[in-house]
């Protein structure tokens, strides 16, 4: 079963947000920026969203 990330709702804003770089495909940044455009949503907040859901959903 395949599981959907929905990204609809705002979260609030929070100083509790630190800074790193990393380094992707140009494929996926695409796809970051895709979603992003199609959401009217930051590429960070996509970013930050699909984070928190692969940390949910990830099974080791």
């Amino acid at each position: 079963m395949r599981t959907i990330l929905s990204i609809k709702q705002k979260e609030e804003n929070s100083k509790n947000y630190k800074t790193f770089s990393v380094r992707i495909k140009a494929e996926t940044l695409n796809q970051l920026d895709e979603i992003s455009h199609m959401t009217n949503r930051s590429r960070n907040d996509v970013v930050n969203k699909c984070i928190a859901f692969a940390l949910e959903n990830y099974k080791y």
